[in-house]
């Protein structure tokens, strides 16, 4: 791994990583694992050498949930796209505890996945600017949720079941300050809290 700075992987058929692959890989700053529906499962320290990533994208694998450990001391990444992933069903709470660069994360057409935490965004101190949830499963989603997200500027609802917590047009205090789209297909606003 000296000089390696990117990382791709797509197979239909790899269906185990090991949990030392990535070690010594500090290098690496851009990993895309796309079509690995085999792989179901991660180490909770399969990342932890990881300390200069800046891009991970895992698309369309057979992971059945996500752990906080993977993102422990990424202080350079920027963006975090978890899509596809069918058999995810919740998030930990504490999944994206302090990655202070972190600017845009997609979470989006993970079709097992109702429920975001409602911490999920709490204890956050990144520059987020966009969150995708787009095309979840998403049963609600409540404004609150995101009053942590100090430079947001877009939050995507759209394709979920949702009832948000608040109109689109007013849900934030300053308005004009997020764009938030959510009025696709399958979602429907109640003001019903």
């Amino acid at each position: 791994w000296p000089d390696i700075t990117c990382f791709f992987a797509s197979s239909s058929s790899l269906s185990y990583v090991p949990p030392t692959f990535f070690q010594n890989a500090g290098k690496i700053k851009y990993i895309e694992m796309y079509y690995l529906p085999k792989i179901h499962h991660f180490d909770g320290h399969a990342f932890d050498d990881l300390v200069n990533l800046e891009y991970l994208e895992f698309n369309t694998l057979g992971l059945q949930e996500l752990k906080s450990s993977w993102f422990t001391n990424k202080l350079n990444l920027r963006e975090i796209y978890i899509t596809r992933l069918n058999n995810l069903n919740s998030l930990p709470e504490d999944l994206f505890y302090d990655l202070p660069s972190l600017s845009q994360l997609t979470i989006k057409d993970n079709l097992g996945l109702n429920v975001i935490p409602g911490n999920f965004f709490k204890y956050d101190n990144s520059a987020l600017q966009l969150v995708d949830l787009s095309k979840n499963r998403l049963v609600r989603f409540d404004e609150a949720m995101v009053d942590n997200l100090l430079f947001l500027e877009t939050l995507r609802l759209e394709g979920n079941d949702c009832i948000v917590s608040k109109d689109c047009d007013a849900f934030r205090m300053v308005p004009g300050q997020v764009r938030c789209s959510c009025q696709m297909s399958r979602y429907w606003y109640s003001g019903k809290k």
